[in-house]
């Protein structure tokens, strides 16, 4: 039995609510932790073992309090505050929940030494390089960084309840959701009652960012010629995202991280399957990513409609001029295998921030440009030299059209005082001519248009 209209619409509807509320919940989450990210550190990193329920000490910074209470790189931690670590609780709990100043005793082991317990004081985060030289610039730099995921939750949510039933609006809440998961905080800040809902948000979306922004304007405003040439491109990038998302929900399941974890190459596989797996990871994200301002960029030139064409040159400027910075910045850290918490100061700042030009140009183009046909805006009310003359009564709308047309004013017929000028929208179907009175309308009208003003 098919599903009626107002079914449809009502199922659409709850979906967007889930999948809004998530996005808010995880976004305000978010920002609040944000700005404690850097709240205590100990000047070590790790990595985990699943196999060997242990932290492996993987870098030293020199001067650092894990430095002058003796850990090494290459020790294993095996216990945290007497708790072994067959996941990484303790770690969370004692460190990143930890406050400054506390002492945090870690059970380490280093070959020919037998296990002795290491004690290490929590310490700032702000000797890292975010954090150097906080001069008032880069304090208002880093603040409007904390405020990253409005825009793009605004804009998507807007967009998404305003066009619920429209594929687009979905692509582009997806997408834009995405990209609010992109930038991760260390687990361990969260509660423990947050800590698995946070991780998996973050993973699944983060996930499928580049195949959500491939996806989108692979098809938006049009096909582009390169989604009509090999369309299953999207289906590629989609399918790596999967196997992100699976390996990343298994991670969180199996050690409550969401640092992926390839359990094979824990067990004596080789170290270059590892480095290869990371860098075909980041080979899709960012080719996905690429080929989709080269899709936007071909649609503003060669997009199948002239209409299509226009869309999509409002939105090509600023969404390129969002996205590249970043995309640039992320290859140059990708090929010398850092981190972005690594990069300087400025050009990660400065890449972040013009990510805010997303949401902000899109939103212009449409409100602006009317480049998604959302009712709301495309009322000519919204034009101050129009007067509305006619308008449809909610009440005679046919079956039907009823769960179509939910605005409750829909003109029909208006003039523009600024020209000579009249707009009907009247006598379609079989109905055309068929009612004296709007003959007669019809009639005034065109005498009208006749006479000087």
């Amino acid at each position: 039995m098919p599903v009626s209209l107002s079914r449809r619409r009502a199922l659409l509807y709850l979906a967007a609510v889930l999948f809004g509320g998530a996005t808010t919940f995880y976004s305000v989450v978010w920002m609040h932790y944000a700005p404690q990210s850097g709240a205590t550190r100990i000047g070590a990193e790790f990595t985990y073992s699943l196999a060997s329920h242990a932290l492996r000490v993987t870098r030293i910074v020199p001067g650092r309090n894990a430095e002058q209470a003796g850990l090494r790189a290459g020790d294993e931690i095996l216990a945290i505050n007497n708790a072994k670590l067959d996941r990484l609780t303790p770690y969370y709990e004692a460190v990143g929940r930890g406050t400054l100043g506390d002492t945090v005793n870690f059970s380490a082991r280093r070959p020919g030494i037998s296990l002795r317990v290491v004690p290490v004081v929590l310490e700032s985060l702000l000797p890292l390089e975010m954090y150097r030289n906080l001069t008032p610039s880069r304090m208002a730099a880093i603040r409007l960084m904390m405020s990253y995921p409005i825009l793009f939750l605004v804009v998507g949510m807007a967009v998404l309840f305003l066009k619920v039933e429209d594929r687009n609006a979905w692509l582009l809440a997806v997408f834009f959701a995405s990209f609010i998961a992109i930038p991760d905080l260390p687990p361990g800040l969260f509660p423990r009652e947050l800590r698995a809902l946070m991780m998996t948000y973050h993973v699944v979306l983060a996930s499928l960012a580049g195949a959500a922004l491939y996806g989108f304007l692979a098809v938006f405003p049009a096909a582009s010629p390169l989604d009509r040439r090999a369309p299953w491109l999207k289906w590629i990038f989609l399918a790596g995202g999967g196997i992100s998302i699976a390996a990343g929900l298994w991670t969180i399941a199996a050690a409550n991280t969401y640092d992926t974890i390839w359990l094979p190459l824990e067990y004596g596989g080789p170290s270059w399957a590892s480095h290869s797996l990371h860098l075909l990871g980041n080979v899709l994200g960012l080719g996905a990513e690429s080929l989709a301002v080269v899709s936007l960029v071909l649609n503003s030139f060669r997009a199948v409609t002239p209409e299509a064409q226009r869309k999509a040159r409002v939105i090509v400027w600023g969404l390129a001029c969002g996205l590249l910075p970043i995309m640039m910045l992320g290859m140059v850290i990708s090929l010398n295998g850092a981190r972005f918490q690594e990069a300087p100061f400025w050009p990660y700042a400065l890449s972040v921030l013009f990510l805010f030009l997303v949401p902000l140009s899109f939103a212009y183009a449409v409100v602006k440009h009317r480049v998604m046909e959302i009712p709301l805006l495309l009322s000519p009310r919204l034009n101050k030299h129009v007067k509305v003359l006619l308008t449809l009564d909610p009440k005679n709308y046919p079956i039907g059209l009823k769960d179509t047309i939910i605005g409750g004013d829909v003109p029909v017929v208006w003039t523009n005082t600024r020209y000579r000028m009249i707009y009907m929208n009247m006598g379609h179907g079989d109905k055309i001519f068929a009612s004296s009175e709007q003959n007669k309308l019809f009639e005034n009208a065109i005498l009208w248009l006749g006479t000087r003003k």
